[in-house]
């Protein structure tokens, strides 16, 4: 038994190491992924539906393939002796997410607080601001929403078809 703590010590602390260059988006994924989580699961509590084990399961699964991308980007990458495009990889990969999952967590509260209070109408600034400011702050971002998300659609749709 202890063979196996020391095995899983070593182990970790060499996995540790090897992605300590993009802890810091791992850890504001990790952040993000939870504030998510709770306000979902404060909207579901404070409207009436109820906490979900389902949805639950989807934000784990969801953090996970987030955290997941990340670090086979910066693998990749660094087998390839690109270790600094691979570490700005994962940070665009990042930026996707705290722009998608910021408006999640800010619609939730817009369901939270009642229609008319200042505090509805801050999540309704910051959900604009969020919405455009930040998206024009991200070009490619911005480009997916001009021309790539109905590209993408159209390719997937032939191939159902």
């Amino acid at each position: 038994m202890e063979k196996i703590k020391d095995f899983i010590v070593i182990i970790g602390s060499t996995l540790f190491g090897f992605y300590s260059p993009i802890s810091d988006f791992m850890f504001a994924i990790l952040l993000l992924m939870m504030v998510n989580f709770i306000s979902g699961l404060l909207e579901d509590e404070l409207n009436g539906t109820g906490w979900k084990g389902k949805k639950a399961f989807k934000a784990f699964t969801e953090l996970f393939v987030l955290t997941g991308i990340g670090a086979f980007i910066y693998t990749i990458g660094h087998f390839m002796h690109s270790q600094q495009e691979s570490i700005a990889c994962v940070s665009a990969v990042c930026y996707g997410a705290i722009y998608f999952y910021s408006r999640n967590i800010i619609f939730n509260w817009l369901k939270i607080t009642p229609k008319g209070t200042t505090l509805h109408k801050f999540f309704l600034f910051l959900y604009w601001v969020i919405g455009f400011y930040f998206l024009n702050r991200l070009p490619f971002i911005r480009d997916y929403f001009d021309t790539g998300q109905q590209q993408i659609e159209d390719i997937i749709n032939k191939k159902k078809k």
